[in-house]
């Protein structure tokens, strides 16, 4: 499972909180917000895609509820997100990998608002 996303007020209190994975190893490596108000999280997971490290990519609501997701990739990953203003636009995944070669190389990927190709 990924860690447990929690939204704060400014105060501090809980506003929500969401888990999100599968019965697997997954991990959320970096939140960013959206302009709509929702969150792009990426991580890694097990649970998804060809397993073994695929990149996630899941975007939410403001809310916090999953509108979609998208896996990246072969084997051994492990992932950071980059963005670009405004994210409505476009999502850069930036990570590392050795699913293509014997060596760690560098793994970029661009998208589209909906984590497309």
């Amino acid at each position: 499972m990924i860690s447990i996303c929690l939204k704060l007020t400014c105060d501090g209190n809980e506003e929500w909180s969401r888990t999100f994975g599968g019965d697997r190893y997954d991990w959320g490596w970096s939140v960013e917000p959206t302009d709509d108000n929702g969150f792009i999280v990426c991580g890694t997971t097990d649970s998804y895609g060809a397993g073994d490290g695929d990149i996630l990519v899941l975007k939410t609501s403001n809310q916090g509820q999953m509108q979609w997701y998208r896996t990246y990739g072969g084997t051994a990953r492990k992932a950071a997100l980059i963005s670009n203003r405004p994210l409505t636009v476009v999502i850069i995944i930036c990570g590392v990998t050795n699913s293509y070669v014997p060596v760690i190389s560098i793994f970029l990927v661009k998208t589209d608002h909906n984590g497309m190709y």
